[in-house]
């Protein structure tokens, strides 16, 4: 019996001490994660490269679990063609409105994000209003996808 209780009691110290192990000073700890995602392609006719690509849009909804949520909005070319590209958030917090963000810029890919919000227990509320995207050598030569999180 005592070389069980042993063993036991040895067995409990490793999983203390081993790398990755729950420690007291981590439970309960917050942590960011992915919580949703939303996701749209257009399909536009690129004249400088003669063929089919993709604007695409993405808005995700990152969580801490612990009350706060930030949201981050993308825009790329799927063929990795520059252009004009918008990329944009709006957030509201329980219903009131938080405040929006933006960014354009003659690029391949984009991306805005807000600050942390906290959330309590409201769910998320995010939009990626205006995003959009603009080329004189693709057809149709503005695009946008709207998207909420």
């Amino acid at each position: 019996m005592r070389k069980i209780l042993a063993f036991i009691v040895a067995l409990a110290g490793v999983a203390i001490l081993a790398p990755g192990a729950a420690h007291p000073e981590t439970v309960g700890a917050c942590g960011w994660y992915r919580e949703s995602s939303s996701f749209k392609n257009v399909w536009v006719y690129d004249y400088s490269v003669s063929g089919w690509t993709t604007i695409d849009y993405e808005l995700d909804t990152y969580n801490n679990g612990c009350g706060n949520r930030y949201y981050v909005s993308t825009v790329w070319t799927g063929d990795g063609t520059p252009m004009w590209l918008q990329s944009s958030e709006r957030a509201w917090v329980c219903g009131g409105y938080a405040g929006s963000r933006s960014r354009s810029a003659y690029t391949n890919w984009i991306q805005v994000s807000s600050p942390s919000l906290f959330y309590g227990f409201c769910g998320r509320q995010a939009d990626n209003y205006p995003s959009s995207s603009w080329s004189s050598v693709t057809s149709p030569a503005t695009t946008s996808a709207y998207l909420t999180s």
